[in-house]
């Protein structure tokens, strides 16, 4: 049987430690083809500490991600609307010590218990490496399921137009695949290399269809997969 996602009352205000999380399990997906039409591109710029900045394929920026602050219980990233930290977080993410997971919440650490919480896993296969995650989405027909995506490290294509076959060691592509049908969704294309200090890479959305939340969720396990790659 799938798991199922736990509800927590919203009326709490009662702030708790980020230990509360939720556990999934694990699957795998087979390999897809790309589509032709391209539905929208994120660019991911980085600073020294590094921070980041994504922004859309106007420039505008969509949202901030900043890297762990010096409390010990702090997230190690968290995501806010705009261009800075002035704005509130809308999500963040927990490394779990000696352990291949990490806990992306949708909501304010302050009050998790109130955040939905999901696990980004690594999985590695005799194929290579994948790193998995849940959410629940809305289907065409209005109705709420939970659905299985997977990056996955590729060489068949790229989100930036770069040459395919580039001899760059520090050059990463993944694509994000439906974990039951490994329709694709998504492209990342990112340069983990020493000195790239302005941009990380770019992300390309394949398919609109799962809204802002879906994106939102899409960055910040791209920015996992890296920081897990780097």
């Amino acid at each position: 049987m799938r798991p199922r996602a736990t509800t927590i009352p919203l009326h709490s205000k009662t702030p708790c430690k980020l230990s509360t999380v939720i556990n999934r399990s694990g699957t795998t997906t087979p390999d897809s083809t790309l589509h032709d039409d391209f539905s929208r591109v994120y660019t991911i710029f980085q600073s020294l500490k590094p921070n980041y900045t994504i922004v859309d394929d106007e420039g505008l920026p969509v949202y901030y991600v900043k890297t762990k602050g010096l409390r010990p219980t702090a997230p190690h990233l968290t995501m806010h609307p705009g261009k800075d930290a002035s704005g509130p977080i809308v999500a963040f993410v927990k490394f779990i010590a000696s352990s291949r997971t990490a806990k992306i919440a949708r909501g304010d650490p302050e009050y998790a218990q109130n955040a939905i919480w999901e696990d980004l896993k690594r999985l590695d296969r005799w194929s290579g490496v994948r790193y998995r995650w849940e959410m629940a989405v809305l289907d065409y027909d209005g109705a709420v399921q939970r659905k299985t995506f997977v990056w996955k490290r590729t060489r068949s294509f790229n989100a930036d137009g770069l040459p395919r076959e580039s001899k760059n060691p520090f050059r990463r592509n993944y694509k994000l695949v439906d974990g039951e049908s490994g329709e694709l969704l998504a492209v990342f294309s990112a340069d983990l290399g020493l000195g790239n200090f302005k941009q990380l890479g770019k992300l390309r959305f394949m398919d609109d269809r799962y809204g802002s939340v879906f994106r939102m969720m899409v960055s910040l396990s791209a920015l996992v997969v890296c920081d897990w790659e780097d």
